[in-house]
């Protein structure tokens, strides 16, 4: 597999959400892979496959839970979580003209 992380530190949340749950999300990470990797388990999920939005609830050894989402999802049925990102970056740019 890869490097493990420990769910809770700065370092894991941000692996979490940067690769971590997107991974899984999409199958390329199985469920133990992923639960060992984060040495947490998978308490609760939420798919929704229209619109490619996951919501992930993780525990740890010491019972802290963290909540992870999922967002843009291409490769899913739908295609409303990618317009409504591009909605973002339009209105972002119309307010602040500019995109960072």
């Amino acid at each position: 597999m890869g490097k493990d992380y420990i769910l809770t530190t700065d370092v894991g949340m941000l692996t979490l959400a940067r690769q971590g749950i997107y991974g899984y999300d999409e199958g390329r990470i199985n469920q133990v892979d992923f639960e060992k990797m984060y040495n947490a388990k998978v308490i609760d999920q939420f798919i929704d496959p229209k619109s490619g939005f996951s919501g992930y609830a993780l525990q740890d050894p010491s019972g802290e839970i963290v909540i992870a989402y999922g967002g843009t999802q291409p490769d899913q049925e739908g295609r409303g979580d990618l317009i409504t990102d591009g909605l973002i970056v339009g209105y972002h740019y119309t307010i602040y003209g500019h995109l960072a």
